[in-house]
Parts: structure tokens; sequence; C-alpha cells
């Protein structure tokens, strides 16, 4: 099974592809911001992306986040399912071309329970995923207390404002540094940080809820497992 990653969002398109290779599917990732470079426009990129797609011989195509991945994955004219992340379809009105991306897509899968109301009734949920990186190292939280929290929209608080984001490799440790991650409010679900802490054995804050431990639902390999089903039933249906 020959399947085509358009796009990525959150590393969820990383952590899916690490676990899916031990299912033998093959994977092959074109982002824009990647494999296609920063010293071109993005207009160049985008049409660069659409060229590629329609070369490629993969039996699938799966496209993060109802943008312009999605719209490429349409014009291919190659099977294809659209994965919405969030903030594409979450209280948005979506535009005809949106719609129609959504209406020829073989299945729509969705990270967060939340944004089932936006979507078509067959959209199927599919669990945010937790690399196996992010775990409980049982190392001594050792840093001062007045760093021993993490706040999802204030990330840069403990690395004393030296870098505008945190490197994503360097996460599993820091987050096995702190004790409570504050996630985000704002929005009626864990983020997929919140998630990364509560392997890494931190108490993640949302609200009035006190939440710890990792689903199990949200391990990686589960992830994969049910998405190479979901791509079994499009791809041999």
């Amino acid at each position: 099974m020959k399947v085509l990653m358009l796009h990525d969002c959150a590393y969820v398109g990383y952590e899916l592809t690490k676990e899916l290779v031990n299912l033998d599917v093959v994977v092959t990732t074109l982002c824009y911001y990647n494999n296609l470079g920063f010293n071109i426009s993005k207009g160049y990129n985008l049409l660069k992306m659409l060229i590629q797609t329609k070369k490629s011989d993969c039996d699938l195509i799966h496209a993060h986040y109802l943008g312009s991945a999605a719209v490429i994955a349409y014009l291919s004219r190659k099977p294809y399912i659209v994965h919405v992340h969030g903030s594409d379809v979450r209280n948005k009105k979506l535009s005809r071309m949106q719609k129609r991306v959504l209406k020829k897509a073989k299945t729509i899968v969705y990270g967060t329970q939340d944004l089932k109301p936006f979507l078509p009734e067959d959209a199927v949920y599919l669990p945010t995923p937790v690399g196996n990186q992010f775990r409980n190292m049982h190392n001594k939280r050792t840093i001062k207390t007045a760093y021993r929290t993490v706040r999802y929209e204030e990330p840069e608080v403990f690395v004393d404002n030296c870098v505008e984001s945190i490197p994503y490799e360097y996460m599993p440790y820091i987050l096995n540094l702190v004790e409570t991650f504050y996630d985000r409010h704002t929005i009626p679900c864990l983020s997929k940080t919140a998630f990364e802490a509560l392997a890494c054995g931190c108490t993640v804050i949302n609200g009035d809820q006190h939440i710890q431990g990792l689903p199990e639902e949200h391990k990686a390999k589960n992830v994969a497992l049910q998405l190479e089903g979901i791509y079994q039933n499009v791809i041999y249906a």
C-alpha cells in the first residue's frame, strides 16, 4: 500500500508515518515548507506539489488540513482522504471549494471530538497520536519551583524568553522536567501538547479539570493501526 501525505499539522503526520511503516505502509510526504523549499514563491511551491502529486504512483492521498493540500488532492483526481485538525473547520463558514473537496473525499477524519458538528455525519474520529518518545523518563523534576509549570499560551516563560518556540524534538525532555501543564482554555478539547504532557507524567489542567495519564487510544501505534484500517477500506472497497 502506497500513501502520499500532503502537508502536515502539529507533527501529526510525522508521528503517524513513523508507525505506518511498521504496518508495511509506504508513506511519502510532500510539504511546501520542506521538500519544496523556502526560496521559491508559495504559488510555485504549490504548483510543483500538484505536479508531483499527479505523477505519484500512490494508491491514496492523505491530505492534512482543509486548505491548499486538500485542494491539491482534489485536483489530482486521485483517491484521497482529508484530515481536518481544528482551526480549518471550527466555527468556520466553508467556501464552495472546501465543500466540494470534502464531498469528493473518500473519507474525512478529524482529530478532536468538538469538530464533529462542523463535518458530514460519516466523518471518522481519529485520536491525536502521541509518539513513544513522549514518555515518563522518571527523572527527578529538579527545576526550580517557579518553572515547574508550563502554559500552552506562554511556552517562552519556561526558557526565559530566549526563543520564540521550543523545537519539537526538545519537548519530551522539557515535559519531563515540569510537573504541571496548563492547557489552552479557549477551545473545548485538549491540545496535542497536552496529550504529550500526560504521556510524560505531567498533570494537565484544562479549566477546572485536573487530568493525569495518557489514554491508550492516543498512543501513536494504536492511532496508526486505526488509520491503516481506514486506508484499507478506501483502497479495497
